[in-house]
């Protein structure tokens, strides 16, 4: 049955439409724990294959300081499911339109194409900063201080005075080492256009600083360290260049107890005191005044247009 829809020429208003026909035989479903996958294969004239790889790939756009990639085309009626690939070929291979002579730029055309559509059940791209989230373990060692430290039996200390050298720990004794996990994030953009490299390095090393709602992974102030990128330079399915990103923080959250406090979540800036036995922020000269280890910076800037300047609802200069 004869399909129309519609698309918009690249850099216009003007909604071009495409008419298509699904053939017998499609579409095809194949299920595991993985997932979903689809197929259709359409028959469609020649000259709207450009077209219809726009609309089943759209380019990332820019909106209020932001990079919107909107879903690749959906299987009809099941939004999750959406284009994974797409192969064209001739519909009919011996009628080409015309002699090689008259063919579009040294290449063969025809009436009509044989499109198959591969789907999936793909990450959601969306809007930035919501790209591919994926998730892994990792781990810092540190070295505890001995001081006050003693052995325990049975859930009672064992040494009642510090003078009590055979059960108290000296130098010679075992190094205690503490494990402090991490949770190692990545998020991974695919064709992204300009990134905002001037404020990925400028922020690079830095910590998340509080931005209400829009705090990173929903993360404490000061747990969020800013790793770096990986990136690979490509073009998108307009011909224009754009980026597969991939974003990397560490996020460390300390669990422990302040005096006057409670139980508190120690961030980057807080190290072990021994003095005290607990978690302190260290300061450190800086501009003529002290600052923390890490500098603190709004995460969110990281995504930004380049060069756009936008002011979201908190208030926050996002000048990129």
């Amino acid at each position: 049955m004869p399909t129309t829809t519609g698309a918009k020429n690249p850099g216009t208003d003007e909604i071009e439409q495409i008419s298509y026909e699904e053939i017998g035989g499609s579409p095809t479903f194949a299920a595991s724990n993985n997932g979903i996958t689809a197929r259709q294969i359409y028959k469609m004239p020649w000259t709207s294959i450009d077209q219809f790889i726009r609309e089943s790939f759209p380019p990332a756009v820019e909106a209020n300081c932001e990079y919107i990639h909107e879903n690749n085309r959906p299987f009809p009626g099941k939004p999750k499911l959406i284009t994974d690939k797409i192969t064209v070929e001739p519909w009919l291979p011996d009628k080409q339109t015309g002699s090689q002579e008259h063919t579009y730029d040294g290449v063969n055309t025809y009436s009509h194409a044989r499109v198959t559509i591969d789907y999936a059940t793909l990450p959601r791209q969306g809007t930035v900063p919501y790209g591919t989230h994926r998730i892994t373990m990792g781990a810092e060692f540190i070295v505890l201080p001995k001081l006050k430290t003693q052995f325990v039996e049975d859930g009672n200390t064992v040494a009642d005075t510090p003078t009590d050298a055979d059960k108290t720990m000296d130098d010679d004794e075992v190094q205690i080492t503490k494990v402090i996990p991490t949770i190692e994030h990545t998020l991974n953009f695919v064709s992204m256009p300009n990134p905002p490299f001037d404020k990925i390095r400028e922020q690079l090393g830095t910590v998340n600083k509080d931005e209400g709602d829009s705090n990173l992974f929903s993360a404490e102030p000061g747990t969020l360290l800013f790793l770096g990128i990986e990136g690979e330079e490509g073009f998108n399915t307009e011909g224009e260049t754009a980026w597969d990103i991939s974003y990397r923080f560490s996020e460390k959250r300390i669990h422990g107890y302040n005096p006057g406090e409670g139980e508190t979540i120690f961030g980057w800036n807080h190290f072990y005191n021994k003095q005290t036995g607990t978690w302190e922020v260290v300061i450190r000269p800086k501009d003529g005044g002290n600052g923390t280890v890490y500098d603190e910076s709004l995460f969110t800037k990281l995504f930004t247009v380049f060069g756009c300047v936008h002011e979201d609802e908190q208030g926050y200069d996002h000048t990129a």
